[in-house]
């Protein structure tokens, strides 16, 4: 989907085409205004939830805050994208060390619809590492054991390692 203003410039154009057309006595402005509510339903369905998790894939952090910051109705996000919309939020929290937080976020993305088994396995792992973070072995254990039964690629073997090695320090 398009960033938030090309978004609202396009629900713009359509609408003034639309009424264009109607004033022109043309049919065509029906299509003109269902265009508008289509990209108005889209925007808030959808959201720039996957402009984010783009940009997080890239590490750019920033513009993950930018475009999660912009969700100003999370609730109205379609199950997948309110899934993702919690993940991008636990990522922020835990970048401001604000663990309690990211630990909901997290837990409200896994047990929401995250698409790939990959992703909920890094997702347990990090719910591990918060935990930690906030002294809490017990959940940690938990988390990671969960995490360990997800089918994942070879790329996260170092968070299973540090992961290992940081919980049974504590244990």
């Amino acid at each position: 989907m398009f960033p938030p203003l090309i978004r609202i410039v396009l629900i713009g154009l359509s609408i003034i085409a639309s009424v264009f057309s109607f004033s022109q006595g043309k049919d065509s402005w029906f299509l003109y205004l269902g265009a508008a509510f289509f990209l108005i339903f889209e925007h808030f369905k959808g959201g720039s939830i996957w402009i984010a998790f783009q940009a997080y894939r890239k590490q750019n952090f920033e513009k993950v805050r930018k475009y999660i910051d912009a969700t100003t109705k999370p609730e109205w996000l379609r199950p997948s994208s309110k899934a993702y919309y919690h993940f991008l939020s636990g990522v922020i929290a835990t970048i401001d060390k604000e663990f309690r937080q990211a630990k909901e976020s997290f837990l409200l993305a896994v047990n929401g619809n995250l698409r790939t088994d990959h992703l909920k396995c890094i997702t347990y792992c990090i719910l591990a590492d918060t935990s930690l973070h906030l002294g809490e072995l017990d959940d940690a254990k938990k988390f990671f054991d969960t995490a360990k039964t997800i089918p994942h690629r070879d790329e996260i073997s170092h968070m299973f390692e540090d992961l290992t090695k940081r919980i049974y320090e504590k244990a």
